[in-house]
C-alpha cells in the first residue's frame, strides 16, 4: 500500500525552522566554548583583534533571539487555529510561514549587527567563555561629528 506524502502544515514549517536555527546554534557556537576550556584561554585571548568574541557574540545572540521568535510565531499559530479556526483555515498558509521566518531571520539580523555599525559593543562576561551585548556600559562612547 502506497502512501501519499502530504505537504507540511505551516506548524511543521515551524517547528524545523526551530529545529534547524537550535541546531546551528550548538554547533556554532559549543565548539568555540570547547576550545577554550582545553586550551584554557578566554574567547578574547583566542583572537588578537577579538573576532571569536564578535563571533561568538555575534552568533549568540541571533540565534537565541531567533528561536525565541519563532516558537513566539509557533504559539500565535497554534492560537490561531484554536481560538480562530476559520480565520486561520481561510488566511493562513504554508506560505506565511516562510515569510514569517525570512522576517523573523531579517529582524534578528539586524539587531545582532548594531555593534558592528556603533551602537553598543559585544563584551565578554564571567568565566571567558562567552560574549554578550555590553549590558553594563561604563563609559558613554561620543562620536565626533
Amino acid at each position: 500500500m502506497r502512501r501519499r506524502r502530504q505537504s507540511p502544515s505551516l506548524f511543521q514549517v515551524l517547528v524545523t525552522a526551530m529545529v534547524f536555527t537550535d541546531l546551528l546554534g550548538t554547533f556554532s557556537v559549543s565548539p568555540l566554548v570547547l576550545a577554550s576550556y582545553t586550551q584554557n584561554r578566554t574567547l578574547v585571548g583566542m583572537s588578537k583583534n577579538g573576532a571569536v568574541c564578535a563571533y561568538f557574540g555575534f552568533s549568540m545572540t541571533f540565534l537565541s533571539l531567533a528561536t525565541l521568535a519563532i516558537l513566539c510565531a509557533m504559539a500565535l499559530e497554534r492560537y490561531l487555529s484554536f481560538g480562530h479556526p476559520y480565520f486561520y483555515e481561510r488566511h493562513l498558509r504554508k506560505r506565511c510561514g516562510y515569510i514569517t521566518i525570512t522576517l523573523i531571520y531579517l529582524i534578528c539580523i539586524f539587531f545582532c549587527l548594531a555593534p558592528f555599525v556603533g551602537f553598543g559593543d559585544y563584551v565578554q562576561y564571567c568565566p571567558g567563555t562567552w560574549c554578550f551585548f555590553d549590558m553594563i556600559q561604563t563609559e558613554t562612547k561620543q562620536k565626533e561629528v
